[in-house]
């Protein structure tokens, strides 16, 4: 009994070990102007993508997941307040309602994906922002589950979409690397 215990762990060992994919994300400056009227001012992200593993990966980027830390955030705690959006606002919709089959990338062992978008930074709460420079820390972490692995397909005669899940599709935690800049 014992033999076949361990051969079912090293296999499921062996399987997570098979969907591993690392990320890693690059900015291009670290300071920036903050976004107005008279400023477009934008933060260029490039997403690197490692399939570390040994078998194929499918995955859809979900770029809404960026997260914001005020490096001097004191008792008020606003980083809570800060978002990155991508600069094209249209974009922040058709994310949930604009997923197609081609959003979907496949990666072979050892194969790299580079990702790049232009982002702006946003202050989300009510009321005004901290005066002074921004110091923020950003990062990408996400959970990824076999819900949020679906494309939609829309009705040639209505307006309806259709979920279709992939299945095979990489689950699983999505983490990258911090990166620092300054919004001036």
């Amino acid at each position: 009994m014992k033999p076949i215990f361990f051969v079912v762990l090293f296999s499921s060992a062996f399987a997570l070990y098979t969907q591993n994919l690392e990320m890693r994300i690059e900015i291009n400056r670290t300071e920036f102007n903050k976004h107005s009227r008279e400023s477009e001012d934008t933060l260029i992200i490039t997403c690197l993508f490692k399939n570390a593993g040994s078998e194929s990966v499918i995955f859809r980027f979900s770029e809404q997941y960026f997260m914001l830390r005020m490096n001097d955030d004191n008792e008020y705690g606003h980083s809570h307040c800060f978002r990155v959006y991508p600069s094209n606002y249209s974009k922040i919709y058709s994310v949930y309602y604009e997923r197609n089959k081609e959003d979907f990338f496949t990666l072979g062992p050892g194969e790299n994906l580079i990702y790049r978008g232009d982002y702006t930074v946003s202050w989300l709460c009510r009321g005004p922002p901290p005066e002074g420079d921004w110091k923020l820390t950003m990062s990408y972490n996400r959970e990824i589950t076999t819900e949020d692995n679906y494309y939609l397909v829309k009705s040639y005669y209505t307006d309806k979409a259709d979920s279709v899940f992939l299945p095979g599709a990489w689950t699983g935690r999505l983490s990258s690397n911090a990166v620092e800049f300054v919004v001036k």
